[in-house]
């Protein structure tokens, strides 16, 4: 895979953006069913990821439907990420940063994963 990355950074008060683009010379459908489950396989530093099924407030849900956690472990860290929004149309993912141990130095964070088309051929 050819990756090309750009990451660019705006702040305005008590809200920073960052944004990251990478080119991945693969079909759009590939590339989504490996991040939709949102089980991070595809970064180097994540150990385990357990899917939790329920959501804060108790509810059953499917773990890959929107209220769905996911337990990340990292090599240093382990965070706790709630799915807000899964779009199969628009090949994007929003998840919730809940739980980080240990603790991070913001008081949320919201990120958002978002496919999209940049070749002649559709991929």
């Amino acid at each position: 895979e050819n990756l090309n990355r750009t990451t660019s950074a705006m702040s305005t008060v008590g809200s920073p953006h960052v944004e990251e683009t990478a080119i991945i010379e693969s079909p759009i459908e590939k590339v989504w069913k490996v991040v939709r489950p949102l089980d991070f396989k595809f970064l180097p530093d994540v150990e385990n990821v357990e899917v939790l099924a329920s959501d804060g407030d108790k509810k059953q849900v499917t773990s890959d439907s929107v209220g769905g956690l996911r337990k990340i472990k990292y090599k240093k860290s382990t965070q706790t990420v709630k799915i807000l929004e899964i779009s199969d149309i628009n090949y994007s993912i929003t998840y919730d940063l809940i739980m980080a141990e240990p603790a991070v130095g913001f008081s949320s964070a919201v990120y958002t994963i978002k496919l999209q088309r940049v070749t002649e051929n559709g991929s």
